[in-house]
């Protein structure tokens, strides 16, 4: 049995932890015995599979991010900006899809619901670009499919995270041979899953519009956490849909929660222990299945009218 110790993805922090479970559903289309662990020493990502070798469980998770399947997922969604967008005609429709056991409807699940009442589909609670600030989360995913490339996937697994790429200016305008071609413009390649990706209005120097800094994130960290979101899904509740594990309080607050553990899991026990809330209900149970942290980040409105999540936050 080879692992891959993956140093960069640091599963203490929301981006780090989808990072690290999308990566996991990567290697498993290709093993189906791969599993996934996190060391308590530094809460890095370790994959362990059976009968690859450390290059070919690399070489997994590169495949798999490249794979055509990743784009005839996000087909699904037709031309819809964000959730809200997605027609409830279209929501229907991958709904059957997904009865019909289409994996690429099923992936839809992780992004939306309809809950019975509104005329447009529910959106995931790690939905956090919603319209605000013109970043929409249907429009980031499609381009970070086309940003992150094999070096940024290799770098972004092995390597600490330094938040230092930026698209080229060459990339932000429609090119003179192709003027119906993709370009960013303006567009911020970021779903704010990243603590710092988003820093509070009244703290900057110069106005978001106006900031001489070009915008760096990690492409490769939200394209594999893009990957996660299928392990997720929303399902619809009293107050709209929600993904699982996701608590409401009385002040409306809302806040994702993630477990680490040690024992080897595979991708199946990972939902379902995620989906039965058990590391937040039963914490000793939790425990004694090798648990060892609880976290949570809080959703969050900025003073400009954002979706951010916070910082983490040990549970226990």
């Amino acid at each position: 049995m080879a692992t891959l110790e993956a140093r960069g993805l640091d599963g203490s922090t929301l981006l780090g932890f989808l990072a690290s479970v999308g990566s996991l559903r990567l290697v498993s289309e290709k093993n189906s015995r791969a599993r996934l662990r996190f060391d308590p020493a530094d809460d890095h990502a370790i994959f362990e599979v059976e009968e690859f070798s450390t290059d070919e469980i690399m070489s997994a998770i590169i495949r798999g991010h490249q794979a055509k399947a990743r784009d005839q997922e996000l087909s699904m969604l037709g031309d819809a900006p964000k959730p809200r967008d997605l027609p409830i005609a279209a929501l229907h429709e991958i709904a059957r899809a997904a009865r019909d056991h289409d994996a690429f409807a099923a992936t839809a699940a992780g992004l939306i619901c309809d809950d019975g009442v509104r005329e447009f589909a529910t959106e995931t609670t790690l939905c956090a670009a919603n319209g605000a600030g013109w970043q929409n989360m249907f429009t980031t995913m499609r381009d970070l499919r086309r940003l992150a490339t094999e070096q940024h996937v290799r770098r972004s697994l092995t390597d600490s995270w330094q938040f230092q790429d930026e698209v080229f200016t060459e990339l932000r305008k429609k090119s003179k041979n192709d003027p119906q071609g993709w370009s960013m413009g303006d567009r911020k390649p970021t779903l704010r899953w990243d603590e710092g990706s988003e820093r509070l209005y009244a703290l900057r120097l110069h106005k978001p519009t106006d900031d001489p800094e070009p915008f760096r994130t990690e492409f490769a960290a939200y394209a594999l956490a893009m990957a996660a979101l299928p392990c997720f899904p929303v399902v619809p509740t009293a107050r709209g849909g929600a993904t699982v594990f996701t608590t409401r309080d009385s002040s409306t607050r809302t806040s994702f929660w993630w477990a680490l553990w040690t024992p080897p899991a595979s991708l199946t026990t990972i939902k379902a222990m995620h989906a039965s809330g058990e590391p937040r209900t039963d914490p000793a149970s939790a425990r004694r299945r090798g648990v060892y942290r609880l976290l949570r980040a809080q959703r969050m409105i900025l003073d400009n009218g954002k979706l951010v999540f916070s910082p983490a936050e040990g549970v226990w």
